[in-house]
């Protein structure tokens, strides 16, 4: 029986509506909080990392969604149609996209009813760009929620725009996209036909769930959906920890099966090791040695102890002060002074000087910046250089959504190494060995290579990652700083996978200024695809300024910097970031260029985001911080270097205020 839009529609979504017992729902094929098809208003929360895949005919997709407050979701996708084909050469290859999808709560009661807004594919293709708004009640058994859609969320229950009673205009949406896509096109959002939807989800028990849902997805579409018997779809969650499977029936006749993971690492933090039994400064050298801490050394005067230390393990400064505070409070040498000062060293570079009253440590934030004074030193740690760090761990190397084919991945072997050789000079290498890979397979050139080809060959290098120990780094570094306000650093070597040189960073950020600025100089080559010591013809030399603004009430960077890139041509990137105590990062980037529209191709400037998250790690029960950025396409303008240490972000974990 086809259901269109009639009597049982309107009930239905009546129902939906009003209903008044609710829980909250999982995650939709479009990495949202939501249902099947159809979004939820909840929102995943602060510091949330969701990612998963959805299986279905003919669309497959990949997904991840960060949140970096807690009204706010933004999502990625990476979508395989199998019944489509990219066209020209490359006829035989089924159809890839990517996108990006965003979500804002606008309303929240803390009780039962939020509403929110969001964009699907924002400056995509169209294959999925809508938008909607969405309102949604939640109690202790039922989640539903109800909303209107445009674009491809037009085929529920067909109404009459509401915002062309503002504007007639908006009853037309333009077909196709601007450029060669992947812009922002204001003239479509919420123009052309709207239509409602809903979902119901009832909670069998603390795991499983059934769910209802009028599903509005215009079907066949450019996607080219079978011709649907129904729009409403029918399925199951189950919910285990931090994961969910589900499956439905959707437009009845094609099944979908979707894996999602959750994570929530807001309070992901070292834990501090303390003991009331020092009763020397050696004792307290041993235990800030637990903590990854280096005590330099101590001095005092009548009334206050200055404690030296180094290190580079905490994401922010208080979490090492509390360390050194609370391990320093038994101590018989320092019984005497009233006050400790705490001066912080990172690669040689003093990056912070702070007071605390012994009578009030109350509020470890509670920092008093002061200038440094001669006084009487009474401790000094002997240093035994070199010292060396070695760890071998094996990583996943993936390639999504490429010409080829969908995924592209290796499992790889890779040995970090790191010589302090002092305290401000330090090298650093990385090996990797491809244990299993299958980038042979990847074979179709770029498209274009203006206007010097800096990314877009990846492929040639990934390709020879199965040809035994190959290089991807091999650098040596000096630091310098000068008054906690000027810091330098020196680079040479191999950078990173595609690029070696010699490289000029400085940086100007006075203790307790929430403004930062930048300078940066390099000569760079081009490496060899073998990925051993040699090099490409090409090279260059290229400067870049920059400025960093930090809002400290929310923890919010701004990222301005201009001047020339990899390729050479010349622009600004602008990095909007939010960062969290624990070191976890969620930013969006967009870098403008003076590479014409028709050289660049899709989209005219590069866009993305970045995440600095405790990705897990199916080898090792411990976290660590790991780096995550993605680009619609990889392209040569608007290429960064990608460096091992960010002069920016050895300061910025000292001075978050």
């Amino acid at each position: 029986m086809q259901f269109k839009t009639n009597l049982f529609h309107k009930l239905l979504y009546l129902y939906l509506s009003f209903s008044s017992f609710f829980i909250s729902s999982g995650t939709n094929v479009h990495g949202q909080y939501g249902y099947f098809s159809t979004p939820s208003a909840n929102t995943y929360g602060e510091a949330s990392l969701t990612y998963g895949i959805s299986r279905g005919n003919p669309k497959s997709s990949l997904f991840i969604t960060a949140s970096p407050f807690n009204w706010l979701d933004a999502s990625i996708f990476y979508v395989d149609i199998s019944n489509k084909e990219y066209g020209g050469s490359l006829g035989s290859q089924s159809y890839k996209d990517k996108g990006f999808n965003i979500k804002a709560k606008i309303w929240d009661n803390n009780y039962n009813f939020k509403v929110a807004l969001g964009l699907n594919d924002i400056g995509g293709t169209g294959y999925f760009s809508s938008e909607y708004l969405v309102g949604t009640i939640v109690s202790r058994k039922f989640h539903s929620s109800f909303g209107i859609g445009w674009g491809t969320y037009n085929d529920g229950i067909n109404i009459k725009n509401p915002f062309s009673l503002v504007n007639d205009g908006f009853d037309n949406r333009p077909g196709g996209f601007t450029d060669s896509g992947g812009n922002f096109d204001f003239k479509k959002y919420f123009r052309g036909k709207a239509s409602l939807f809903g979902a119901l989800e009832y909670k069998l028990n603390n795991k499983l769930s059934v769910v209802l849902e009028l599903d509005p997805t215009k079907r066949p579409g450019m996607v080219g959906y079978k011709k649907p018997k129904t729009n409403i779809n029918i399925g199951g969650k189950y919910v285990q920890k931090n994961y969910e499977i589900s499956a439905f029936l959707e437009s009845g006749n094609s099944l979908n099966f979707q894996l999602s993971f959750f994570q929530n690492e807001k309070k992901f933090n070292k834990k501090n090791i303390y003991s009331s039994q020092i009763k020397s400064f050696q004792k307290l050298q041993d235990i800030l040695e637990l903590n990854n801490i280096g005590l330099k050394s101590v001095d005092t005067s009548e009334k206050k102890a200055v404690i030296s230390v180094r290190q580079n393990s905490y994401s922010n400064q208080y979490a090492a002060n509390q360390a050194v505070l609370l391990n320093s409070l038994e101590l018989e040498d320092l019984s005497e002074q009233e006050v400790i000062e705490i001066r912080q060293f990172v690669h040689g570079m003093e990056v912070m000087h702070v007071s605390y009253k012994k009578n009030n440590l109350g509020n470890i934030r509670d920092e008093k910046y002061i200038n440094h004074e001669s006084i009487d030193r009474r401790y000094t740690v002997k240093d035994s250089y070199p010292y060396l760090y070695n760890s071998f761990s094996p990583r996943i190397n993936t390639i999504l959504a490429s010409r080829e084919g969908f995924l592209y991945q290796g499992l790889m072997l890779e040995h970090d190494f790191e010589m302090v050789i002092d305290e401000s000079l330090i090298f650093k290498s990385n090996l990797k060995y491809s244990i299993s890979d299958n980038y042979d397979g990847l074979y179709i050139p770029p498209p274009t290579t203006y206007p010097n080809q800096v990314r877009s060959d990846i492929k040639d290098y990934l390709k020879n990652y199965d040809r035994g120990i190959v290089v991807g780094r091999a650098e040596i570094n000096y630091f310098k700083g000068y008054e906690k306000k000027h810091f330098l650093r020196l680079s040479g070597g191999l950078f990173e996978d595609m690029f070696g040189g010699l490289g000029l960073d400085y940086v100007y950020h006075p203790e307790g200024s929430l403004i930062a600025l930048g300078f940066e100089s390099y000569f760079v080559k081009k490496r060899d695809y073998n990925l051993k010591f040699g090099f490409k013809k090409y090279q260059n030399y290229l400067s870049r300024v920059s400025a960093r603004l930090q809002e400290p009430k929310t923890n919010i960077y701004i990222d301005v910097s201009y001047g020339e890139y990899l390729a050479g041509d010349v622009g600004a990137t602008v990095t909007l970031t939010k960062r969290f105590d624990n070191g976890i990062k969620m930013s969006a980037f967009f870098s403008k260029t003076n590479v014409s529209f028709s050289d660049y191709g899709e989209g005219s400037f590069d866009k993305g985001i970045r995440i600095i998250f405790p990705f897990p790690n199916l080898f090792s029960k411990n976290k660590r911080l790991s780096k995550w950025e993605w680009h619609p396409l990889t392209k040569d303008p608007a290429a960064l270097l990608n460096k091992s240490n960010v002069l920016f972000d050895e300061i910025e974990r000292y001075r978050i205020y």
